[in-house]
């Protein structure tokens, strides 16, 4: 094993550990409307909560699968970080966060998968909502699985 799986493996079993024994902090999230209309609501997370693809440990955000790789989120501020249930997007009072670009590599026959891309570029935290089907806008821009669609015209949004 190189060094690399082997950390992998490590932070794999000390996540497991420790959201084994937060179970009573999960949070739940109800499914996407039949029709496909917008459902959800921002949601912050509490130590030890995990919701969509994002998890608190030790007073700290993170982003991915919290069963094999998580990456760290320096820029998240604790006391106003925020999920929008159903979706992979976040925020917080400065930035909205989605897992735009990921790498994923295999440990033991599973593939685990991290994200080295996040910040949404140029998104106004405190307007930004998400529209559904993995679109959001500040109402200014339309974003797309956390990219900017240019030329988008996106006036009334």
């Amino acid at each position: 094993m190189t060094k690399s799986q082997i950390s992998t493996l490590l932070l794999f079993s000390v996540l497991i550990v420790v959201l084994a024994s937060c179970k009573e902090n999960s949070v739940s999230v109800s499914a996407a409307g039949e029709r496909g209309e917008v459902t959800g609501s921002w949601m912050p997370l509490s130590e030890g909560d995990t919701l969509e693809v994002y998890v608190r440990l030790e007073d700290q955000i993170h982003l991915g699968d919290p069963a094999f790789e998580v990456t760290r989120i320096p820029e998240a501020h604790l006391s106003t970080f925020q999920v929008w249930t159903d979706s992979n997007y976040a925020r917080d009072s400065l930035n909205v966060y989605y897992p735009i670009e990921t790498e994923c590599i295999v440990v033991e026959g599973k593939t685990a998968c991290y994200a080295t891309s996040y910040i949404v570029e140029g998104a106004v935290a405190p307007a930004f909502r998400y529209l559904g089907n993995e679109y959001g806008t500040d109402g200014n821009e339309l974003y797309f699985r956390g990219k900017i669609l240019r030329g988008s015209n996106n006036e009334g949004f």
